[in-house]
């Protein structure tokens, strides 16, 4: 995500801490919006929703374990990915890579951040079916994916970005690389949407907000995260946007303060 961006973040991020003052709130609407749609769905609109549901309860499950990057030593749990404009040097092929502003590098390993988009829009898909569709099919399948993506020792992703946009022969990771994880912001919806249909057992309700609170935690205390917290254009917005997320999704009120009073003071100046 460029410098283009900044409007979408900075206005997602608007409106998950506005939507913190809505009686009822779930994440990304209110309750009330909930039971309107939910009442209101009929004909082609049921069609559409029944049909991205049953793709994504065909689809997955995901793991940051099923695909590692080649000829680097690290744990099978920890997320990775390169960044998008940053290309071998043809003058030093041995030597850090250089950057090519605009041109995506289409041989970096990229495979965990778009598994873990595809997962995190397959789990709001699929809570859209649980909760709007009252489907017990989809909750069945989206435990699955959420097991295996969050919460499963053998294949869950450890709740850090210490090893996104890595650069190679420059760097192991960089704040820049939190903004993979802007998806995670759906899946944590289509969490919601099945805790509200009452289809997501407690003790993987509890294993998911254990992870989500665990990653918050890393963005808000570790060099990456504030790096990224600090960043004057997309990123820091789409930092915001995540933050006041995960933190609603916790019912982290002192950290939605302050993502909020970052917001008017910051980042709409």
């Amino acid at each position: 995500m460029r410098r283009r961006d900044f409007p979408i973040g900075l206005g997602l991020a608007g409106r998950i801490l506005r939507s913190t003052e809505a009686r009822g709130a779930l994440l990304l609407l209110s309750a009330d919006d909930a039971h309107t749609i939910k009442t209101s769905i009929a004909g082609k609109e049921s069609a559409e929703l029944r049909r991205l549901a049953d793709q994504a309860a065909r689809s997955g499950p995901w793991s940051v374990t099923f695909h590692r990057p080649p000829a680097l030593s690290l744990p099978p749990n920890e997320y990775f990915s390169q960044g998008p404009y940053w290309w071998p040097d043809p003058n030093n092929p041995s030597g850090p890579y250089i950057r090519r502003d605009g041109e995506r590098n289409p041989q970096r390993f990229d495979n965990n951040h778009h598994d873990l988009g595809t997962m995190s829009m397959a789990v709001l898909a699929l809570g859209i079916g649980a909760y709007f569709l009252d489907d017990s099919r989809y909750a069945e399948h989206a435990a699955k994916v959420l097991s295996t993506w969050f919460t499963d020792p053998k294949t869950g992703m450890k709740p850090n970005l210490e090893h996104a946009q890595a650069i190679p022969g420059r760097n192991n990771g960089r704040g820049t690389g939190i903004i993979d994880t802007v998806p995670l912001i759906y899946a944590a919806q289509g969490i919601v949407l099945l805790e509200g249909a009452g289809r997501l057992e407690s003790s993987l309700s509890t294993g998911l907000h254990r992870w989500y609170a665990n990653y918050l935690h890393w963005m808000l205390t570790s060099k990456n995260g504030l790096d990224e917290m600090r960043a004057p254009n997309n990123h820091g917005t789409w930092w915001a946007a995540q933050a006041a997320a995960y933190a609603m999704f916790r019912g982290e009120e002192a950290t939605l303060r302050m993502v909020w009073d970052r917001y008017r003071r910051v980042l709409v100046t």
